[in-house]
């Protein structure tokens, strides 16, 4: 079962323990972003990620094209967060590029990706495509959740900023998704047994 949380429960609401969260889940987050011939999306991405008010302690970009022009991209992206942010404590590259030698599609990729991110010492994992965006905020947001739930998954919104339906329950006799609103209540958050890697966190663990 995973989390999904939102900012409007009591958790997200106390500053002090907020702030702590939010920093020790920053010094081991990784950012994993698979890609495949959508340069633009990308770049559109990458604006996002480097206007997060608390930013990841690492991002890794695999290119299932092995495009030139991605990882161009990824290199001129890789200095300017370089120069916004500073490189990280333990001297790890701020963003790594991860070429792959064909199209191994979007779940091999996110493993290529987790695996180079766990055996550098990543705590925490935030999956992506290319074709998604941040908020400034994200990072704040999800942190105060993540001392009591290893998997979260936060809500996606739509261009005009509303919650997009989604999948949210897995009817495991039919087998099919079940869509309904996030419905989180006073405990600020809704256990779900269906889950998206597009913008899923999960612990280490």
């Amino acid at each position: 079962m995973a989390g999904t949380a939102c900012d409007n429960g009591p958790k997200a609401r106390n500053g002090a323990e907020s702030l702590a969260a939010t920093q020790n889940l920053a010094k081991r987050l990784a950012v994993v972003v698979v890609t495949y011939r959508r340069q633009h999306l990308l770049g559109e991405l990458f604006d996002s990620l480097a206007e997060l008010t608390t930013h990841p302690w690492c991002i890794y970009v695999v290119d299932n094209e092995n495009s030139q022009d991605t990882q161009t991209r990824v290199r001129d992206f890789g200095e300017r967060l370089a120069d916004a942010w500073g490189e990280p404590d333990d001297g790890a590259e701020r963003v790594v590029y991860l070429p792959q030698s064909t199209d191994v599609g979007g779940s091999a990729g996110f493993n290529a990706g987790m695996k180079r991110a766990y055996h550098d010492g990543a705590e925490w994992f935030w999956l992506m495509d290319d074709d998604v965006a941040v908020l400034p905020d994200t990072v704040e947001t999800l942190a105060p959740w993540t001392d009591v739930h290893d998997v979260i998954q936060g809500v996606r919104f739509d261009l005009f900023g509303e919650d997009l339906p989604q999948p949210r329950d897995l009817n495991v006799a039919f087998g099919t998704p079940v869509l309904s609103p996030p419905r989180f209540g006073r405990a600020g958050y809704r256990v779900t047994n269906a889950v998206c890697p597009e913008r899923l966190v999960y612990g280490r663990s």
